[in-house]
């Protein structure tokens, strides 16, 4: 048993209950029952904990155990259309390329990558690892267009080539990282918020005088 993600709902769900919903982690994440009446933030800590805790690839050795938890982790939090084209883009490799893509992806910080994407960056990210995957990095350069908004940010590691959707994505994956229900540092989930709001004051500054 969890005791830290017990403790998060331990005021709306009672103990057995929780044991009964753990014992079905084990086939895959069957998502947060709305009878549990969990408010929006304290479901969001939940399914974060969750991750960590059940779907981490990390906490394993063995690849072929680390491929199951990684695959268990897409399926439960990714949409359709981006499992699609990870399994598609996957098995049309080469096995060398495949076992390359399945290690890159059984890593908790290429999947929280991916969760923190929206759908359109995501499909575009796995276009790119794909094109590396086949062609190696010196092709990799002829997929991605520049579309970069000039910005940057050592905090958030925020470079002038990314666009918004990168740049949000990457605030939401750093989230995930240094969040306190996962261990992190208050402070420098703070240090981190800040950042992303002066990245957002400033594209909001320059939105405006595109207007003007």
């Amino acid at each position: 048993m969890s005791p830290s993600c017990y403790a998060l709902i331990s005021d709306y769900v009672s103990r057995p209950e929780w044991l009964r919903y753990e014992r079905r982690l084990s086939e895959g994440y069957p998502g947060i029952p709305e009878h549990w009446g969990l408010p929006a933030g304290v479901a969001a800590r939940l399914v974060l904990k969750l991750q960590w805790e059940y779907f981490n690839p990390d906490r394993v050795s063995d690849i072929a155990e680390k491929r199951a938890l990684s695959w268990s982790f897409l399926r439960a939090f990714l949409d359709e259309a981006s499992l699609r084209k990870y399994f598609f883009l996957r098995d049309r490799l080469e096995p060398r390329a495949k076992e390359q893509w399945d290690r890159r992806f059984a890593d908790m910080e290429a999947l929280l990558q991916l969760s923190a994407m929206d759908e359109t960056l995501r499909l575009e990210y796995l276009s790119q690892q794909d094109a590396t995957a086949r062609y190696g990095k010196s092709r990799r350069v002829k997929v991605i267009k520049n579309k970069g908004l000039g910005l940057s940010s050592e905090v958030l590691g925020v470079n002038v080539l990314m666009t918004w959707d990168e740049i949000k994505a990457r605030y939401r994956f750093l989230l995930k990282c240094h969040h306190p229900d996962v261990g992190g540092d208050p402070e420098k989930t703070h240090e981190i918020i800040e950042a992303f709001k002066a990245l957002e004051q400033e594209q909001a500054k320059r939105a405006a005088r595109g207007r003007g």
